[in-house]
């Protein structure tokens, strides 16, 4: 079994410019040898810029983009709708990541995103990051076993 990735929200501001948006910001710090499941972000745009150490990556939308690894200072851009299908730490440091995503503040329904309390934040968390339904489902008969 491969280490838990790490998320927390790092800001949550309502630009102006784009009403009807959030942008949420999410700092991600993937241990070694860590991986997250497939997964999509509610419709979000998303700019994640590398901090520390290496990610490997792989996205798809209308097309495949290969696999590629980004270190310290590289960035990625995830468009509405893309399908990030891999993404796990390459090396033998952490890599930790900051993650911008623009997102429909209708995502946010119900939830108050102006708290800072860890259970609003994780909530805030569980709204942009869809791990794929056939990975929850192992994951459930994983754990019933």
């Amino acid at each position: 079994r491969r280490p838990t990735v790490g998320v927390a929200v790092s800001h949550v501001h309502h630009p102006p410019n784009i009403p009807g948006q959030t942008w949420l910001g999410l700092t991600v710090t993937t241990p070694v040898n860590a991986a997250t499941p497939p997964h999509t972000h509610a419709g979000a745009a998303v700019v994640a810029t590398v901090i520390r150490g290496h990610v490997l990556n792989q996205m798809t939308r209308s097309h495949d983009s290969g696999a590629k690894i980004y270190g310290p200072g590289e960035s990625w851009y995830e468009a509405p709708g893309c399908h990030h299908v891999r993404s796990e730490t390459v090396g033998d440091e952490e890599c930790v990541f900051i993650a911008n995503l623009i997102v429909s503040t209708d995502t946010f329904k119900g939830l108050d995103v102006k708290s800072r309390a860890p259970e609003d934040d994780l909530a805030k968390i569980l709204r942009v990051v869809i791990i794929d339904k056939e990975v929850e489902e192992q994951q459930a008969a994983a754990g019933q076993q």
